[in-house]
């Protein structure tokens, strides 16, 4: 899950690969001002990282290959944690 309040992005413990991991922390750099800039700006904001994905998507191009590899791994990050939770 990822948590935004004011100028705060993060996230909660999740299950993923090294290099997941690393894509999820380049997708909260290049691609957090869409979960900040989204409702009240102090308001606690949760998204899961499918969440994210659905607003990249909406705001950028998946021609890109960068992007569109981003959006990927969000979606399997996303599925990793939905398995693990549902054992």
């Amino acid at each position: 899950m990822i948590v935004s309040q004011g100028h705060t992005i993060g996230v909660k413990e999740y299950h993923a690969t090294d290099q997941e991991a690393e894509i999820v922390l380049l997708a909260l750099q290049c691609f957090g001002h869409l979960i900040k800039n989204s409702g009240p700006f102090m308001a606690l904001k949760r998204l899961t990282f499918s969440d994210l994905a659905d607003r990249i998507t909406a705001a950028y191009s998946l021609a890109d290959a960068r992007t569109a590899e981003v959006v990927r791994v969000l979606r399997t990050v996303n599925a990793h944690n939905l398995t693990s939770t549902e054992r």
